[in-house]
């Protein structure tokens, strides 16, 4: 974390202090020189951030506690643009406080794999896009019209902190902007830390009430410029009026409230409480629903039949995360219960019912999608006109009874994104699936199939010995998994998963993105799979982790950019027993090729000078390939004899590129 000195105090963390502290000790004396707000003076290099390089993310943020204790894929991108959320908040909270809101909101939000995955999401905040140098009225000020930007935003997040005792309710400004949302009818969230009470929902009501919506009067709030409130309350009287103001305000928030507690009801599997507010007209506003992170979903069947209570009555909902916990209890009959409460609904087009990607699922006892639950699923789909996106990710009981029920719910609809893992019969049920829809018109239309995502279907029988593979169905439990190392594997039966999947290849008109790592495919699976991707005219994304290939394999992906017909933007070999004589295989697709942008080769055992040479060659000699700006090589600084050379060649062959050395990330991939 950034530190600053404090008088005093001498060095301390930004995340220690107040916000308006920050503001005095940090934000203000990097913004002097130009007098801008902290975004544009970092923006024209004013201002020194460790992850910034022309407006865009120069590293990863790694796995440490100021991002919430993992890595967070971001290089590359744009670090801010157009608002998303509006950030109202209180100066007198610590800064790490209100940074840990916004990064626990941020993380529920759907496609950013629980804050690993980068999403264009960006949050307003006073302290960032605002210039701290102006005097004078603050109605004269070039950033004070806050109310245009509340109306560009998706929603206005009034940060409750503490939950017991807020401090936004004695904030002039925070009220004033809470206005704003309500006036322009912009959504407006209550971001509140973790609820850890004993108390009942009535008894909670209670504490809520008397903290939150009694005490709210916009004449008693505070400012930290008196110049401010006098604007403020004079705004007030000139619109609404005080007391109007006050109800307005109250009622909302009151509103608010109910709705924060009906997700905890759920949470505390108590399903008197959530049908006592559903009888009260209180349903979910926002149309994302999330149960991840200290949210995760770690009740019974109780908890989930009272979930599909409130998804009933919850019509603006359209993306459901729920990630269950190690400890979760949650059952066939809790899955089937939400299922029913999904059929023929007219609002969900994205359903995650996952693992959350960091837990051990050795560890996890419970809240498992199994097969009988997977029954359930498969009969809703059909009814489900409007989900497009399906994440089953980590659900290792599935099994192949689980796939096979999906396979058949599938058959009698159309989706869009299908996000899962199982074991090999299961696959190769989805992929006729795959292979039969690719003819329909839907297909034909690109109104079908075009996520398809089995990666780590392999995994457990990549790891176990020839006297443990046996259906995971059968066990409770995980093996450890051995250390990564690249050994001839046991081969297992997977003829007709490649047959079948090429098959669905050569015939769908809109797959997109495919991932197989993690599959043990070896050279024959990989030379079937670019032989069938040469006759798609629309997957962009291949990624092949860890697929047990070598020379062949990588020749026949060579050959399959060489021959441009399969419009490839990202590849990713990574994790594979390549070595220089793949590698100089497969540079001669690279040499021909006019589609790639990204090309992931780290771990691919390629750090001798013949196989940095052979890629140096390969770059170099297409000085056609404008489109290619990513090449990962991770381990290669630890290089042989005689490859620095190399190495330092590559690097002066890809001026146009991002050579990427370093050590490897937890997870590249989204």
């Amino acid at each position: 974390m950034q530190t600053v000195e404090v008088p005093g105090k001498g060095k301390t963390a930004l995340g220690d202090l107040t916000t308006w502290e920050v503001v005095q000790l940090y934000i203000k004396p990097m913004t002097e020189k130009p007098k801008l707000d902290y975004v544009q003076a970092t923006a024209r290099s004013y201002c020194r951030h460790p992850w910034n390089r022309e407006s865009i993310f120069r590293e990863d943020i790694p796995e440490c506690p100021r991002s919430l204790n993992m890595t967070r894929e971001c290089k590359g991108r744009q670090m801010w643009g157009p608002c998303t959320f509006f950030v109202s908040h209180c100066w007198a909270y610590k800064f790490k406080d209100l940074v840990n809101l916004v990064i626990r909101h941020y993380d529920a939000q759907p496609g950013t794999n629980l804050g690993r995955s980068y999403m264009p999401i960006y949050y307003w905040t006073d302290v960032f896009a605002v210039g701290q140098h102006f005097q004078g009225d603050f109605k004269d000020h070039p950033d004070s019209d806050f109310a245009g930007v509340i109306r560009a935003s998706q929603a206005v997040l009034l940060t409750i902190l503490p939950w017991r005792s807020p401090l936004v309710v004695e904030r002039v400004w925070c009220l004033f902007e809470a206005l704003q949302a309500v006036s322009a009818h912009v959504n407006l969230e209550l971001l509140v830390e973790q609820i850890e009470s004993m108390q009942s929902i009535s008894k909670l009501h209670q504490v809520f009430t008397r903290t939150v919506i009694e005490p709210l009067d916009i004449k008693k709030s505070k400012a930290s410029v008196p110049s401010d409130k006098v604007f403020i309350l004079e705004q007030v009287e000139m619109t609404v009026g005080i007391r109007m103001f006050n109800r307005i305000l109250q009622d909302a928030l009151r509103r608010k409230v109910l709705e924060v507690l009906l997700i905890t009801a759920v949470l505390k599997n108590d399903m008197e409480s959530v049908q006592k507010l559903v009888r009260s007209e209180v349903f979910v506003s926002s149309n994302v629903l999330s149960f991840s992170g200290y949210t995760a979903f770690s009740t019974d069947d109780r908890g989930l039949k009272a979930l599909a209570l409130v998804i009933k009555h919850s019509p603006n909902v359209s993306k459901l995360l729920l990630h269950t916990t190690e400890d979760s209890r949650a059952k066939v009959e809790g899955f089937a219960a939400l299922m029913s409460a999904l059929k023929n609904n007219n609002s969900l087009t994205d359903l995650t019912l996952a693992k959350n990607p960091k837990d051990d699922l050795r560890t996890h006892t419970g809240g498992w999608v199994g097969p009988k639950a997977m029954e359930s699923l498969a009969e809703m789909l059909p009814t489900n006109c409007k989900l497009r996106r399906l994440d089953l990710s980590r659900n290792i009981k599935m099994g192949s009874q689980g796939f096979s029920f999906l396979a058949r719910g599938l058959r009698q609809s159309e989706r869009s994104g299908i996000t899962c893992g199982a074991d090999s019969r299961g696959v190769s049920a989805l992929v006729d699936v795959l292979a039969a829809s690719s003819v329909s018109s839907a297909m034909s239309q690109h109104k079908g199939l075009s996520m398809f995502s089995p990666a780590g279907s392999g995994f457990l029988k990549q790891h176990l010995g020839a006297t443990q593979r046996s259906d995971l169905s059968k066990s409770d439990t995980l093996p450890a998994p051995a250390p990564e190392r690249f050994e001839p594997r046991a081969s297992w039966e997977i003829g007709p998963i490649k047959t079948a999947m090429c098959m669905g290849l050569q015939s769908s008109h809109s797959l997109s993105y495919l991932d197989l790592s993690h599959n043990p495919l070896g050279d024959a699976g990989v030379e079937l799979l670019a032989g069938a991707l040469k006759a798609s005219e629309s997957c962009s994304v291949l990624l092949l982790q860890a697929c047990d290939f070598r020379q062949d394999g990588a020749a026949a992906l060579g050959a399959l950019l060489a021959s441009n017909s399969c419009p490839l933007q990202e590849l990713s070999l990574a994790c594979n027993p390549l070595t220089s004589l793949g590698a100089s295989a497969f540079m001669p697709g690279i040499r021909a090729n006019h589609t790639l942008c990204l090309l992931d080769m780290h771990k691919c055992s390629i750090s001798s000078k013949e196989g940095l040479g052979s890629i140096a060659h390969g770059v170099q000699s297409n000085k056609g390939n404008t489109a290619l700006k990513k090449l990962y090589m991770y381990n290669v600084l630890s290089a042989s004899d005689g490859a620095a050379a190399h190495l330092a060649r590559l690097k002066n062959a890809c001026m146009q590129l991002d050579v990427d050395t370093r050590t490897p990330r937890a997870t590249h991939w989204p």
